[in-house]
């Protein structure tokens, strides 16, 4: 199953947080699959969009593709309603060990989700991978080389 790994740079608290700490220029992460995108964000904890809104809500959002099984899609769904990850993002900029499970912010969701379907995209505790670092993941292919709406 083909899912996207989508990455945008937002402007709010969190995210300036998150770029200076990191030093990157995506703070933000999804996972696209068929017309829905599964992402964790603040105000809105995890929830499902259509893939077009989200793509008018970060018009520069850069995508990659990976291929793994329905356990990552089956994953994402059961998180679905469970809230923001305050905690764990300020326990990831401060580098501290959170709980997990119960809330979730955007990149640990993402590694959390692929991690269930046995793709592990980066070695490591996913509540301790940033949006930035995850974009190196050497098993992510680049859907396109410019900036604009891909045909998903």
């Amino acid at each position: 199953m083909k899912y996207y790994v989508m990455f945008a740079r937002q402007n709010h608290l969190a995210s300036r947080l998150v770029q200076w700490f990191t030093r990157g220029k995506p703070d933000h992460v999804a996972v696209g699959v068929g017309e829905v995108v599964y992402e964790a964000a603040p105000g809105h904890g995890v929830r499902s969009v259509g893939v077009k809104s989200w793509m008018e809500q970060y018009p520069g959002a850069v995508i990659y593709t990976v291929e793994a099984g329905a356990e990552v899609v089956r994953f994402l769904r059961e998180q679905i309603g469970k809230p923001y990850d305050w905690r764990g993002l300020i326990g990831f900029l401060a580098r501290t060990r959170t709980e997990r499970g119960k809330a979730w912010f955007c990149s640990e969701l993402v590694v959390a989700a692929f991690h269930a379907g046995r793709i592990d995209l980066l070695r490591g505790d996913p509540d301790k991978i940033s949006p930035a670092v995850l974009e190196m993941s050497p098993l992510l292919t680049p859907l396109f080389d410019h900036i604009g709406v891909p045909q998903l």
